[in-house]
């Protein structure tokens, strides 16, 4: 990637689109993928769906907005060139594509590749589509637990101490619920491989 190439572009995915089947086999995406941390961000299930059905107030799904001293998990995606984000742009309607700062981003490990992005973009939802009477719509929110799992033990406890349901953390949300059992025990989960997405 060099730069100013179309395939320097970075995304980062904080919900569904973390799972590779859900970037990959859609859009195309042939492009290696990295854990990162990215402050002064807050991610709650408060936004109103664009495309997806939810039940009475069990609609919400993820978004992303700027929040001071909060930190957000996500997975950066190497590599996207601009048919990407066309295709994205109509997917993501309810969002607002924005660039993030390079010095925000923190890579769980290694990280050459966010040095060699020209831009690195993120979809925040607009303000009209949140609603915070919302709760996650359970099949978006089950996507979402897999998709983190998949990256690891430590990244989905990340995920679930960092994301928001209302005044409260997801894992508190899940615990309130019953739905602690069904986080991974310590080594039970394995890990996505780096690379081609």
């Amino acid at each position: 990637m060099g730069a100013g190439t179309d395939t320097a572009i970075g995304l980062l995915v904080y919900g569904s689109l973390m799972h590779p089947e859900a970037l990959a086999p859609k859009f195309g995406v042939a492009a290696s993928s990295l854990p990162v941390r990215i402050r002064g961000y807050r991610r709650s299930f408060c936004q109103e769906p664009s495309w997806r059905k939810g039940a009475a107030e069990r609609r919400g799904v993820l978004t992303v907005r700027p929040s001071g001293g909060s930190w957000v998990n996500a997975i950066l995606v190497c590599g996207c060139g601009s048919e990407v984000f066309r295709t994205l742009d109509h997917r993501e309607r309810g969002y607002t594509r924005v660039e993030v700062a390079r010095g925000m981003i923190e890579p769980y490990g290694p990280g050459a590749e966010v040095d060699a992005l020209d831009r690195i973009s993120i979809y925040g939802g607009r303000r009209e589509m949140w609603n915070p009477a919302l709760l996650p719509n359970p099949g978006y929110l089950d996507l979402c637990i897999r998709a983190a799992r998949g990256w690891g033990e430590r990244f989905l406890e990340d995920f679930l101490a960092t994301t928001r349901v209302g005044d409260v953390t997801l894992r508190s949300f899940r615990r309130s619920r019953g739905a602690a059992s069904a986080d991974p025990s310590p080594g039970s989960s394995g890990r996505y491989p780096k690379g081609p997405a």
